[in-house]
């Protein structure tokens, strides 16, 4: 094996002239006192380096498999700028700190594991280690052959769980976790920046003004296992069309959650038809099945649900109620990306299911919205809607071509649409946020559980219900004042947790039907049989009052953790 010999404390060094001797645009980082490895994960992180063009990309920032299957890739500029720009003792022994210590400086991407096994230890740094380690081989089938991986591991350890308790007492190593604590990410990096002004590049010529968005449909539909992707201006755009590819009409009813914001029933009465106000589960604030069931008439045509706050609803009861029913169920998931619902992700649901890119959202581009669907006749009746009722266009086509309009006989439109396209703009910075979708959720994720040790060991605060096979997003981190007095109560918090130093926090909407727009249009509409009053939804009532939002968009993890005591002291 061809080798590089240079010196013993400077690695870093050592890095950078094997690299020079053996020239390759990407250097991996495996280190020798993990005696695991998992390829798959090494090809995910060189994969990811390339395809979202990260100037490194790891598996430990922060961490989420186990301590000894780390690794690292970067390109080889980047080598060449550390071994240039770092005298640090520490920088040159650990080869990529001088990157963690200078994230204004480059694009750090992370691989993360699907469970969290941050816990688990499989690297030799002490004596419990070695014995650790030595206790898994000794307990391998002895026919098997190969290196060990990762599941394989894992089975050892689930069947013999004594095993892991050899080396528990060593703590992880700090290089990573501490330098994570200070790493602020971007909320738009470089990869959008670079998008956009490949688009600005293109000048709108009409042969390259698509380019980006069949890019990011193409990528949206195979991200949430849809087989059809439609980009939007904004996200209330795809209620609007989903609705009327469903046939939804004049006199029409159409179940909405009470508790949301009011642009998800908006487009119901765009469609000339009625939004009924079904009531909230008082743990998961998320609408609830037995209401829908109490709302359903001969004039209900489709349910839309909404994953309120990056939380599912009870999909599986919902789904028997549209079946039994034949009602259209539409997901409203603006507040909800990469959330699941019993092993899948939310989003995979429904007959149509909308999300949003408004600034506030997991992933922006200031404003947007797409629609996934899988049925190819709701799709091409969705395209249409959402240009201008094209001929030329269908679930996956777009655009009309050029061939298509130069013809002085070509009929364009066979139908009415409402021109809701996404621009290209727009869709360049998106195509950059889904790459990076994964650590975009993650912080937020991250942000909760800061929050979740904050209000640990108190009855004032209660916290959104996460139900087991539900994974929440965490569009926000929401709270319900335990109070007989919210009208006062929820003030004084506030004002106390601003006078800590607190960022304030938001107040839940309005419910949708005590809003005055829909208290002059709805009432008086025919056919309204719901009397908006307090006996109309109790306990979306009672929660509207108590909600405290917490945003968890913190992209310096520290701000975050400042709020959190500011909290915990209030």
């Amino acid at each position: 094996m061809k080798c590089y010999r240079g010196s013993e404390n400077d690695v870093l060094n050592r890095y950078y002239k094997a690299s020079v001797a053996n020239p390759s645009d990407v250097v991996v980082r495996i280190t020798a006192d993990d005696p695991f490895k998992e390829t798959a994960i090494i090809d995910k992180v060189i994969t990811t380096l390339i395809e979202g063009r990260y100037d490194l990309v790891t598996n430990n920032f922060p961490p989420s498999f186990p301590e000894g299957l780390d690794c690292e890739a970067f390109t080889f500029d980047v080598l060449r700028t550390m071994e240039l720009s770092t005298q640090d003792s520490l920088e040159r022994e650990h080869v990529t700190q001088y990157v963690y210590h200078n994230p204004d400086k480059f694009r750090i991407g992370n691989v993360q594991s699907d469970i969290n096994l941050s816990h688990c230890r499989w690297t030799i740094d002490s004596k419990e280690d070695y014995q650790m380690v030595k206790a898994v081989y000794e307990k391998r089938d002895k026919d098997a052959k190969g290196i060990l991986l990762m599941d394989e591991i894992l089975n050892i350890l689930k069947a013999n769980p004594g095993i892991a308790e050899i080396n528990s007492t060593v703590k992880r190593s700090a290089m990573y976790t501490q330098d994570k604590d200070v790493l602020p990410m971007d909320r738009i990096s470089n990869l959008e920046k670079r998008y956009v002004m490949e688009a600005l590049d293109n000048e709108f010529a009409t042969s390259k003004n698509s380019i980006f968005n069949n890019k990011l449909e193409a990528a949206f539909a195979e991200k949430f296992h849809s087989k059809y992707a439609i980009g939007h201006c904004n996200g209330t755009a795809t209620l609007h069309v989903a609705l009327m590819a469903c046939g939804v009409k004049e006199g029409d009813e159409v179940i909405v959650p009470a508790l949301t914001m009011s642009s998800t029933s908006i487009p119901v009465v765009l469609c000339g038809a009625i939004p009924v106000f079904a009531d909230s589960d008082i743990d998961t604030f998320e609408i609830s099945a037995d209401s829908i069931k109490k709302c359903i008439t001969e004039k209900t045509k489709a349910i839309i649900t909404v994953s309120l706050y990056g939380l599912a609803p009870d999909y599986d009861r919902i789904i028997a109620l549209c079946k039994q029913h034949n009602l259209a169920l539409i997901e409203d998931n603006a507040e909800c990306f990469l959330g699941k619902y019993k092993g899948k992700l939310v989003g995979e649901f429904g007959d149509f299911a909308s999300f949003s890119f408004q600034a506030s959202k997991h992933l922006t581009t200031g404003e947007g919205g797409m629609l996934i669907i899988n049925n190819e006749e709701l799709a091409d009746k969705a395209r249409r809607l959402n240009c201008l009722g094209y001929a030329g266009v269908s679930a996956k086509q777009g655009k009309i071509t050029r061939n298509d309009i130069q013809d002085p006989n070509y009929s364009r439109h066979i139908s009415f649409g409402y021109n809701y396209r996404m621009s290209e703009l727009q869709a360049a910075c998106a195509l950059g946020q889904l790459e990076r979708a994964e650590e975009l959720v993650q912080r937020r994720l991250e942000v909760a559980a800061i929050f979740d040790e904050a209000i640990k060991g108190q009855n004032l605060l209660k916290k959104q219900a996460e139900p087991e096979g539900y994974k929440n997003s965490y569009w926000t981190y929401c709270l319900v004042l335990n109070t007989d007095n919210p009208d006062t109560d929820w003030y004084r918090f506030r004002d106390l947790f601003q006078k800590n130093g607190g960022d304030g926090y938001y107040a839940a909407w309005k419910l949708s039907y005590n809003e005055p727009a829909y208290q002059k249009i709805l009432q008086p509409m025919p056919g309204v049989w719901q009397k908006y009053d307090e006996h109309c939804c109790p306990n979306a009532e009672y929660l509207q009052k108590r909600m405290i939002q917490l945003k968890t968009n913190y992209w310096n993890i520290e701000e975050a953790k400042k709020q959190a005591e500011i909290m915990k002291k209030t």
